[in-house]
Protein backbone atom coordinates (compact mmCIF):
# COMPACT_ATOMS: atom_id res chain seq x y z
CA UNK A 1 0.00 0.00 0.00
CA UNK A 2 1.17 3.57 -0.91
CA UNK A 3 1.70 6.09 1.58
CA UNK A 4 -0.52 9.00 0.36
CA UNK A 5 1.60 12.32 1.11
CA UNK A 6 0.47 15.67 0.41
CA UNK A 7 2.79 18.72 0.74
CA UNK A 8 2.62 22.70 -0.30
CA UNK A 9 4.72 26.10 0.90
CA UNK A 10 8.12 26.77 0.00
CA UNK A 11 10.55 24.15 -1.50
CA UNK A 12 12.06 23.54 2.24
CA UNK A 13 8.51 23.61 3.79
CA UNK A 14 7.52 20.53 1.34
CA UNK A 15 10.35 18.88 1.44
CA UNK A 16 9.88 19.07 5.34
CA UNK A 17 6.65 17.73 5.18
CA UNK A 18 7.54 14.92 2.84
CA UNK A 19 10.12 13.67 5.02
CA UNK A 20 8.95 13.99 8.25
CA UNK A 21 5.77 12.42 7.67
CA UNK A 22 7.62 9.33 5.22
CA UNK A 23 10.25 8.68 7.76
CA UNK A 24 9.89 5.95 8.52
CA UNK A 25 10.17 4.60 4.71
CA UNK A 26 12.65 6.96 3.47
CA UNK A 27 14.77 4.52 5.86
CA UNK A 28 13.36 1.45 4.81
CA UNK A 29 14.52 2.45 0.89
CA UNK A 30 18.16 3.87 2.34
CA UNK A 31 18.00 -0.04 3.56
CA UNK A 32 17.16 -1.56 -0.08
CA UNK A 33 19.58 0.80 -1.54
CA UNK A 34 22.85 -0.88 0.40
CA UNK A 35 21.52 -4.03 -1.25
CA UNK A 36 20.73 -3.33 -4.34
CA UNK A 37 23.83 -0.71 -4.89
CA UNK A 38 25.88 -4.20 -4.39
CA UNK A 39 23.62 -6.10 -6.30
CA UNK A 40 23.60 -3.92 -9.12
CA UNK A 41 26.60 -2.07 -9.65
CA UNK A 42 29.02 -3.82 -7.38
CA UNK A 43 29.52 -0.75 -5.07
CA UNK A 44 29.08 -0.34 -1.50
CA UNK A 45 26.59 2.56 -0.03
CA UNK A 46 29.52 4.61 0.63
CA UNK A 47 30.85 4.89 -2.85
CA UNK A 48 27.33 5.78 -4.04
CA UNK A 49 27.40 8.20 -1.40
CA UNK A 50 30.63 9.66 -2.88
CA UNK A 51 29.59 9.55 -6.28
CA UNK A 52 26.07 11.53 -6.05
CA UNK A 53 27.88 14.26 -4.74
CA UNK A 54 28.74 16.26 -8.06
CA UNK A 55 24.91 15.97 -9.16
CA UNK A 56 23.89 18.52 -6.83
CA UNK A 57 25.27 21.22 -8.75
CA UNK A 58 23.85 19.75 -12.06
CA UNK A 59 20.36 19.95 -10.33
CA UNK A 60 20.72 23.46 -8.59
CA UNK A 61 21.19 24.65 -12.44
CA UNK A 62 18.31 22.42 -14.03
CA UNK A 63 15.81 23.44 -10.62
CA UNK A 64 17.56 25.14 -7.53
CA UNK A 65 14.43 24.51 -5.94
CA UNK A 66 14.38 20.92 -5.60
CA UNK A 67 17.46 21.13 -3.95
CA UNK A 68 15.68 23.28 -1.21
CA UNK A 69 13.47 20.60 -1.26
CA UNK A 70 15.91 17.36 -1.01
CA UNK A 71 17.46 19.26 2.02
CA UNK A 72 13.27 19.57 3.81
CA UNK A 73 13.30 16.03 3.09
CA UNK A 74 16.80 15.43 5.01
CA UNK A 75 16.16 17.55 7.67
CA UNK A 76 12.12 15.93 8.40
CA UNK A 77 13.70 12.35 8.05
CA UNK A 78 16.91 13.30 10.44
CA UNK A 79 19.11 12.58 7.70
CA UNK A 80 21.98 14.77 5.98
CA UNK A 81 21.30 16.26 2.85
CA UNK A 82 23.62 14.04 0.69
CA UNK A 83 21.77 11.04 1.56
CA UNK A 84 18.75 11.78 -0.01
CA UNK A 85 20.55 13.21 -2.90
CA UNK A 86 21.95 9.76 -3.25
CA UNK A 87 18.44 8.29 -3.15
CA UNK A 88 17.58 10.38 -6.10
CA UNK A 89 20.66 9.45 -7.92
CA UNK A 90 19.64 5.65 -7.91
CA UNK A 91 19.06 5.43 -11.47
CA UNK A 92 22.94 6.98 -12.69
CA UNK A 93 24.49 5.00 -10.13
CA UNK A 94 23.00 1.39 -10.74
CA UNK A 95 21.61 1.68 -14.54
CA UNK A 96 24.05 4.33 -16.19
CA UNK A 97 26.68 2.18 -17.59
CA UNK A 98 25.00 -1.34 -16.87
CA UNK A 99 22.57 -3.81 -18.66
CA UNK A 100 18.99 -3.10 -17.43
CA UNK A 101 17.50 -6.25 -16.38
CA UNK A 102 15.21 -7.59 -19.12
CA UNK A 103 12.08 -8.63 -17.08
CA UNK A 104 11.30 -4.40 -16.05
CA UNK A 105 8.70 -2.01 -16.20
CA UNK A 106 6.18 -2.46 -19.47
CA UNK A 107 3.82 0.64 -20.85
CA UNK A 108 0.85 0.99 -23.00
CA UNK A 109 -0.48 4.51 -24.58
CA UNK A 110 -3.59 4.01 -26.47
CA UNK A 111 -4.89 6.79 -28.58
CA UNK A 112 -8.54 8.38 -28.40
CA UNK A 113 -9.49 6.74 -31.87
CA UNK A 114 -8.42 3.27 -30.16
CA UNK A 115 -9.60 3.60 -27.07
CA UNK A 116 -13.02 2.28 -25.58
CA UNK A 117 -14.44 5.72 -24.33
CA UNK A 118 -12.68 8.08 -26.79
CA UNK A 119 -10.00 9.09 -24.29
CA UNK A 120 -5.92 9.01 -24.35
CA UNK A 121 -4.83 6.34 -21.71
CA UNK A 122 -1.34 6.04 -20.58
CA UNK A 123 -0.71 2.84 -18.15
CA UNK A 124 2.81 1.03 -16.67
CA UNK A 125 3.48 -1.65 -14.63
CA UNK A 126 6.43 -1.21 -12.03
CA UNK A 127 7.98 -4.06 -11.64
CA UNK A 128 10.58 -4.04 -8.95
CA UNK A 129 12.74 -5.90 -6.37
CA UNK A 130 10.03 -7.47 -3.70
CA UNK A 131 11.85 -5.87 -0.77
CA UNK A 132 10.84 -2.84 -2.32
CA UNK A 133 6.92 -3.41 -0.57
CA UNK A 134 6.53 -0.74 1.59
CA UNK A 135 8.88 2.00 0.63
CA UNK A 136 6.57 4.10 -1.80
CA UNK A 137 4.33 7.02 -1.67
CA UNK A 138 1.96 8.54 -3.36
CA UNK A 139 3.04 12.21 -3.35
CA UNK A 140 0.49 15.28 -4.00
CA UNK A 141 3.03 18.66 -4.44
CA UNK A 142 1.65 21.84 -5.05
CA UNK A 143 4.41 23.78 -6.23
CA UNK A 144 4.08 27.04 -7.63
CA UNK A 145 4.53 28.52 -10.23
CA UNK A 146 4.60 25.11 -11.45
CA UNK A 147 1.65 22.29 -11.89
CA UNK A 148 -0.03 20.85 -9.35
CA UNK A 149 1.14 16.93 -9.70
CA UNK A 150 0.26 13.41 -7.66
CA UNK A 151 3.59 11.71 -7.61
CA UNK A 152 3.98 7.93 -7.26
CA UNK A 153 7.99 7.11 -6.78
CA UNK A 154 10.13 5.28 -4.03
CA UNK A 155 10.11 7.76 -0.23
CA UNK A 156 12.72 10.54 0.00
CA UNK A 157 12.53 10.87 -3.71
CA UNK A 158 11.52 13.82 -5.50
CA UNK A 159 9.93 12.44 -8.96
CA UNK A 160 8.51 9.61 -10.48
CA UNK A 161 5.66 8.68 -13.08
CA UNK A 162 2.47 10.38 -12.68
CA UNK A 163 -0.59 13.07 -13.37
CA UNK A 164 -0.93 16.86 -12.56
CA UNK A 165 -3.45 19.44 -13.10
CA UNK A 166 -3.01 20.28 -16.51
CA UNK A 167 -3.94 16.74 -17.70
CA UNK A 168 -0.64 15.94 -18.51
CA UNK A 169 0.33 11.99 -17.38
CA UNK A 170 3.76 11.12 -17.63
CA UNK A 171 5.69 7.02 -16.83
CA UNK A 172 9.12 6.18 -17.19
CA UNK A 173 11.04 2.96 -18.26
CA UNK A 174 14.50 2.03 -17.01
CA UNK A 175 17.19 2.28 -20.12
CA UNK A 176 21.17 1.92 -20.28
CA UNK A 177 23.10 2.71 -23.28
CA UNK A 178 26.11 1.63 -20.58
CA UNK A 179 27.67 4.97 -20.53
CA UNK A 180 26.58 8.16 -18.66
CA UNK A 181 27.79 11.24 -17.98
CA UNK A 182 27.70 14.07 -14.67
CA UNK A 183 24.55 15.89 -15.40
CA UNK A 184 20.55 16.25 -13.92
CA UNK A 185 19.07 13.01 -12.70
CA UNK A 186 16.58 10.86 -14.06
CA UNK A 187 14.57 11.44 -11.05
CA UNK A 188 14.84 15.06 -11.18
CA UNK A 189 13.93 15.19 -14.96
CA UNK A 190 10.63 13.23 -14.12
CA UNK A 191 9.72 15.89 -11.52
CA UNK A 192 10.73 18.58 -13.82
CA UNK A 193 8.46 16.88 -17.06
CA UNK A 194 5.40 16.23 -14.71
CA UNK A 195 5.75 20.11 -13.54
CA UNK A 196 4.85 21.69 -16.66
CA UNK A 197 1.84 22.68 -18.13
CA UNK A 198 1.71 21.39 -21.64
CA UNK A 199 3.60 18.71 -23.37
CA UNK A 200 5.73 20.85 -25.54
CA UNK A 201 7.17 22.25 -22.42
CA UNK A 202 7.52 18.99 -21.26
CA UNK A 203 9.69 17.49 -23.71
CA UNK A 204 11.56 20.68 -23.26
CA UNK A 205 12.12 20.06 -19.43
CA UNK A 206 14.08 16.60 -21.07
CA UNK A 207 15.11 17.29 -24.14
CA UNK A 208 17.05 20.37 -23.06
CA UNK A 209 18.63 19.55 -19.81
CA UNK A 210 22.19 18.17 -19.28
CA UNK A 211 20.61 14.57 -18.82
CA UNK A 212 23.20 12.36 -17.01
CA UNK A 213 21.65 8.63 -18.09
CA UNK A 214 18.72 7.29 -20.44
CA UNK A 215 15.20 6.59 -20.29
CA UNK A 216 12.29 6.09 -21.95
CA UNK A 217 9.35 8.83 -20.81
CA UNK A 218 5.98 8.60 -21.96
CA UNK A 219 3.58 11.72 -21.97
CA UNK A 220 -0.39 11.85 -22.73
CA UNK A 221 -2.34 14.66 -22.25
CA UNK A 222 -6.15 15.40 -22.41
CA UNK A 223 -5.47 17.44 -25.40
CA UNK A 224 -5.02 13.64 -27.31
CA UNK A 225 -1.22 14.06 -27.64
CA UNK A 226 0.78 10.81 -26.96
CA UNK A 227 4.38 10.03 -27.58
CA UNK A 228 6.70 8.04 -25.93
CA UNK A 229 10.50 10.02 -25.77
CA UNK A 230 14.02 7.53 -25.94
CA UNK A 231 16.87 9.65 -24.47
CA UNK A 232 20.53 9.00 -23.49
CA UNK A 233 22.71 11.68 -22.27
CA UNK A 234 23.92 12.84 -25.75
CA UNK A 235 20.81 11.75 -27.72
CA UNK A 236 16.92 11.81 -28.10
CA UNK A 237 14.58 10.51 -30.16
CA UNK A 238 10.29 10.65 -30.27
CA UNK A 239 7.63 8.55 -31.09
CA UNK A 240 4.89 10.38 -31.53
CA UNK A 241 1.20 10.69 -31.93
CA UNK A 242 -0.56 14.00 -33.13
CA UNK A 243 -3.89 15.29 -33.70
CA UNK A 244 -2.77 18.61 -34.75
CA UNK A 245 0.74 19.00 -36.11
CA UNK A 246 0.29 22.79 -34.67
CA UNK A 247 0.71 21.74 -31.51
CA UNK A 248 4.07 20.77 -32.26
CA UNK A 249 6.20 23.51 -31.98
CA UNK A 250 9.25 22.44 -30.41
CA UNK A 251 12.06 20.86 -32.49
CA UNK A 252 14.50 18.69 -31.14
Amino acid sequence: MHQYIKVSGTPYERGFQYGSQAKERIHKVIDEYKVLFEKEAFITWDKAYELSKPYRKEIEKYRPDLVEEMQGIADGAGLDFNTILTLNCRSEIMFAKADVAEDACTTIGVPPEASENGHTLLAQNWDWWSMGHGTTVLLEVEQKPFAKAIIITEAGLVGGKGLNECGIALSMNAMSVKKGKLGVPLQVLLRGGLSCKTIPKAIDAIAKANRAGSACVGLAGADDLLLFIEYAPNDLGKLCKMLDSSQWPLET
